[in-house]
């Protein structure tokens, strides 16, 4: 996990002052280590202040906050000037070894990986460079890379590390999280398109795809076949993540996706910590401890009071950078969570998000098969599976790394993504009456020994499970708001007037 955050002028004016700010304000993302280029002349520090580079003059910045440094011997052997950046993790390095001549390790930065890729590349240019270094990777990330002047920038193909890009009248800009451009007055931030390579140029961004996913085609199987493939892709995606981690935490509602997350975890022999936050006595806590008890596992139950909900709310909106009310809802879970889990030592949160996309967990789903049949309900769907990075992944993304803690989608590895959005949807529901769905899922997690009160366990979602959508509805009450939004509105306000002159829209 990482920070990323680019200026180019468009006067050439000096950026240095405005990307050590931006960067100030990204460094709860990555707090081991800091490296700035500016127009080609690099620095690095343990903080912001230790990488000063106010001595330095140019139009063009580049900087990372990550959370390893890497300690081994030399520095990379780049051309002068190069210097890249990652947001996320990379995936099956080992086999980039022997071409690299380089060992790989839990102690290598991605952005020295990443760049000794490029570097392999570099004759055909660094746009071309950075396309192919992506394309061989897997991962989820957003990177950058700089040469002499050049910024150049990538997403991984289903947008699961956030990445923001926008301008004003005198500046382009891109980091990873919006305030940050807010912060040097670039009010309108646009999500950087997944799967795509953006060069950063006098006019603009101009992008090339490198790996645009597309609706694979529904293929004919049994619900057992499909339950049978779904295991193996799902087991392969949790081994790439679990390599090398040592324990993990996992966000646990109880539920038939967090439990089928706790026994992959469980199984590859990594140790795991459950985790469930919500209101005393509500819905998910009562059920998480009786599921975990069911699994075997360990669990951390962190109860919250109201007067918590309130300030927790402040910290999901300067989060998430938002006021929306499902995301706050959604979010604060979470947040939670891997703010308990990290004070505990633990670098990693898995979560089981992406599970409701692909196995149509969502009762809205229920309407569109009423109204469209299968094939508008597979639509539907993909659509939501390719637009998961403007809402959900989004969010859990902000709330994680707010508390510096590192978090893991399996469901949303994308060999898995292809491999269950090429399930017929009506393997997962019946019915426009089917009360459970995700019935391949849940077939799949009777086959590998989950308890069936867990495998039959209805959906109940994050935001009421835990009490935190009635608990911010009273809070509202209380404070004489017309509305629960009129009272995030407000937060919002509160949170951001503080350190940006113009609100953000």
């Amino acid at each position: 996990m990482g920070a990323i955050a680019a200026l180019m002028s468009k006067d050439g004016s000096d950026v240095c002052g405005q990307i050590g700010s931006m960067l100030r304000l990204l460094e709860h993302r990555g707090r081991d280590w800091v490296r700035v280029s500016i127009s080609g002349q690099i620095r690095g520090g343990r903080s912001v202040d230790e990488a000063d580079c106010s001595d330095l003059r140019g139009s063009t910045a580049l900087a990372e906050a990550h959370l390893k440094r890497y300690e081994g011997e030399g520095d990379p052997n780049y051309p002068e000037g190069l210097f890249t950046a990652v947001d996320g993790r990379l995936y099956g390095l080992k086999r980039f070894e022997m071409g690299l001549g380089f060992p790989f390790h839990l102690g290598v930065p991605e952005a020295e990986i990443f760049g000794r890729i490029v570097v392999q590349n570099l004759g055909v240019g660094l746009v071309a460079a950075v396309q192919k270094a992506l394309s061989e990777l897997d991962g989820v990330y957003a990177v950058a890379a700089a040469e002499n002047g050049r910024m150049v920038f990538g997403r991984d193909p289903l947008g699961v590390k956030s990445l923001y890009y926008g301008e004003n009248e005198t500046l382009f800009g891109l980091a990873s999280e919006r305030k940050a451009l807010w912060d040097v007055g670039i009010w309108e931030a646009h999500s950087f398109p997944p799967g795509t390579v953006g060069e950063l140029v006098q006019d603009g961004m101009r992008f090339h795809p490198f790996s645009v996913i597309s609706k694979p085609e529904i293929e004919s199987l049994t619900l057992e076949d499909a339950s049978v493939r779904l295991e193996g892709a799902l087991r392969l995606s949790f081994a790439k993540r679990l390599t090398s981690v040592g324990e993990v935490a996992l966000s646990f509602s109880g539920g038939v996706d967090s439990s089928v997350a706790a026994r992959m975890i469980a199984d590859s022999g990594c140790g795991v910590l459950l985790c469930v936050v919500g209101l005393e006595g509500c819905h998910d806590i009562v059920v998480a401890e009786d599921s975990a008890k069911a699994l075997g596992i360990n669990i951390e139950v962190r109860p919250l009071r109201i007067d918590e909900v309130v300030d927790y709310v402040r910290k999901v909106v300067y989060a998430v950078e938002e006021s929306d009310l499902m995301k706050i809802g959604v979010g604060l879970p979470l947040y939670v969570a891997s703010e308990t889990v990290g004070r505990r030592g633990f670098g990693f949160i898995f979560s089981g998000q992406g599970s409701d996309e692909l196995f149509c967990g969502y009762n809205k789903y229920m309407t569109v098969l009423d109204r469209m049949g299968y094939e508008g309900l597979e639509e539907e769907m993909w659509r939501d599976v390719t637009r998961m990075y403007e809402v959900n992944l989004q969010r859990d993304d902000a709330v994680t790394a707010a508390n510096g803690v590192r978090l893991e989608v399996p469901f949303m590895d994308l060999d898995l993504v292809k491999t269950a959005a090429a399930f017929p949807v009506s393997l997962n529901v019946t019915s426009p009456d089917d009360p459970l769905r995700k019935r391949v899922l849940r077939r799949m997690a009777e086959r590998i020994g989950l308890p069936r009160r867990i495998v039959d366990m209805p959906k109940k979602s994050a935001q009421y499970g835990s009490g935190i959508d009635s608990a911010m509805r009273s809070i509202a009450r209380a404070g004489g708001f017309r509305s629960v939004r009129e009272y995030l509105n407000s937060v919002f306000r509160e949170v951001f007037q503080r350190r940006f002159v113009q609100e953000p829209h």
